[in-house]
């Protein structure tokens, strides 16, 4: 063997070891370092039959480091992922477990005894000892099983909240601040335990057992305990759902807090039930109990909204559709119950509170939008309640009716004065239910000034009639080319106001005779047929046989039927003359199309 073969076998047989050392001593920071190119032309020398073996081995060695490098990573698993570690299938054992011994420490709490030593203090007692003996459970099985370990401390937190609200409900043992107080150090420890348990499912389970199992058991809701208990509550796992990093927290203890909380005015009795027997004592207690309510409503209000706020900004993670929009029924809950008091406490406040409220809402938003400059999910949801809380408090609190009159004709200006505003002209859905209050609202109340015009003799309808007719056809010929292309929108503009102008200058004219109110109605179907023309517009000619035909209706079935005989030739005479120019025109604009 030649000294130049000896060379090559030594070459290669240090490849191999090369090779082999990468493969044995993967680096998880590096783990394509095997595929670097120094390696690749140490392996080229390697022969075919060791090579495959090699790759294989190597690819074995890489897919070890992979799984190395992603178990080191921290995973963050959904709530859905989190309740279904560890044997979800058996959980709802330890769900029925955990009701169970809810319901033996309430009934324990409620064991009544005529004689015997079991005293109501000492039944306290034994209650919160085995809350906390369930705790402690729940320690000694935390390395075992997670998630199951997580129900008993959490019907341990259920139980001593039942206790507090028991001392101080039931049997009267502490007095209101401080049961107040020892409902926020059970606030605090069910804050420690979720950062020794870090489980959704301890907090779910917790804040749905320790708002409901008062109501369940029968405690009682009807004193100023029951709000501050609700509103400590709601505060604890609002702070665990913003360091959980959770929305569905927030949202359970945002419905629970605000419709237990609203439904304790039921159990006041109503102002207006008792002012008519003049029991001044009895009104101005429920006036304090109302205000204290209110009050307590509006903290809840805030701490919902305040756990949203911070856990956004906190996580930078912004609300998605769907979370956003699950909070609208719990804004428009607290909202009905606010009001509600509001009217009670103050009627002539209550609505301008409300639209606070609205404006609170956008303004947490558009503090929000300094961190995420992007449109937030939750825009849809501030647009509806905005819209809703508006117009609920300004169209059915704040103006009278002969007031809402004039939203008619001051709509019509604005659209006319503000053709531009891209929210309502585009198609984008957060603006569809502005768009479906402000139309409800003009057309109610066209038709009620129509109504109005009819019944009531006052000139005050009238020149709002007149004024609505002048703001319909200034919104048309400032919005022409938008109306035109839209022709279901002219049409029903247009024709509403020649409906609207028949009506009124029936009105206006009507006891000067039925010949006048004919005249009137010709000379405005002239003037619509004259715009028309000298616009090129078709759509707004044509629109005037509305008037006509109502014209010549009542000319040839009134007119022309009661009057003197020289009337009668007028009035027939007048008619003729303005229905055929009128076809002459409108046969002249029909040319004007073909023409095009």
């Amino acid at each position: 063997m030649s000294e130049t073969d000896i060379g090559k076998r030594l070459n290669s047989i240090e490849a191999r070891l090369s090779a082999i050392e990468g493969i044995l001593t993967p680096t998880v920071s590096q783990p394509n370092s095997l595929a670097n190119q120094p390696q690749k032309d140490k392996v080229d020398l390697i022969d075919p039959w060791t090579k495959k073996i090699l790759e294989q081995k190597q690819s074995t060695a890489s897919s070890v480091v992979s799984s190395t490098t992603a178990s080191s990573q921290p995973q963050t698993s959904s709530w859905a992922k989190q309740i279904s570690a560890g044997g979800s299938r058996w959980a709802w054992l330890g769900l029925i477990g955990i009701i169970c011994f809810v319901f033996a420490a309430g009934l324990l709490i409620k064991l009544t005894i005529d004689s015997g030593w079991f005293t109501p203090t000492r039944q306290i007692f034994a209650a919160a000892l085995f809350g906390i003996a369930l705790i402690g459970c729940g320690f000694a099985l935390l390395k075992r099983d997670l998630s199951y370990a997580s129900l008993l401390p959490a019907a341990g937190i259920i139980i001593l909240y039942l206790d507090a609200f028991a001392a101080v409900r039931l049997y009267s043992l502490v007095e209101l601040p401080a049961g107040l107080v020892s409902t926020g150090v059970i606030a605090a420890i069910c804050i420690w335990l979720q950062t020794k348990f870090r489980h959704q499912i301890y907090s779910l389970t917790a804040a749905v057992g320790s708002y409901l199992s008062p109501l369940i058991m029968d405690l009682g809701l009807d004193d100023n305990f029951a709000m501050g208990y609700f509103l400590v509550c709601n505060i604890a796992f609002g702070i665990i759902a913003i360091f959980l990093q959770t929305r569905i927290l927030t949202i359970i203890s945002c419905y629970l807090a605000i419709i237990l909380s609203g439904a304790i005015g039921g159990y006041f009795p109503n102002i207006a039930s008792v002012v008519d027997v003049n029991q001044v004592q009895v009104v101005a207690a429920n006036l304090a109990q109302n205000k204290l309510l209110a009050l307590a409503l509006f903290a809840n209000f805030i701490v919902g909204i305040a756990s949203v706020y911070l856990y956004t900004v906190r996580s930078k993670t912004t609300l998605s559709e769907e979370e956003g929009w699950s909070f609208l029924p719990v804004l428009l809950i607290f909202y009905g119950f606010e009001n509600q008091l509001l009217m009670q406490i103050t009627p002539t406040l209550a609505p301008w509170i409300s639209i606070c409220f609205g404006l609170l809402v956008l303004g947490v938003y558009f503090a929000a939008r300094r961190f995420f400059p992007q449109s937030l999910g939750s825009r849809g949801v501030v647009i509806a309640f905005s819209t809703l809380v508006f117009a609920h408090a300004l169209y059915f609190q704040i103006l009278r009716d002969e007031e809402r009159t004039w939203l008619l004709p001051i709509s019509m200006v604005l659209y006319g004065l503000l053709p531009k505003i891209d929210a309502f002209k585009k198609a984008d859905p957060h603006w569809q239910l502005p768009r479906v209050v402000i139309s409800l609202i003009i057309v109610v109340e066209y038709f009620k000034l129509i109504w109005h015009l009819g019944e009531h003799d006052s000139n005050y309808y009238d020149l709002v009639a007149l004024i609505a007719i002048a703001s319909m056809w200034f919104a048309r010929l400032r919005n022409q080319g938008l109306l035109v292309s839209d022709n279901k929108l002219g049409n029903a503009l247009l024709y509403a106001a020649h409906f609207m102008a028949i009506v009124t200058l029936f009105k206006i004219a009507g006891s000067d005779g039925s010949l006048i109110v004919s005249i009137l109605w010709l000379l405005y179907a002239i003037f619509v047929i004259s715009i028309g023309f000298k616009r090129q517009d078709s759509l707004m000619a044509k629109s005037a046989l509305l008037v006509l035909v109502f014209a010549a209706a009542k000319v040839l079935l009134f007119d022309a039927s009661g009057a003197p005989t020289i009337v009668r030739i007028v009035c027939l005479f007048i008619t003729g003359v303005v229905l055929y120019g009128s076809g002459i025109v409108l046969r002249k604009i029909d040319n004007w199309q073909l023409e095009r």
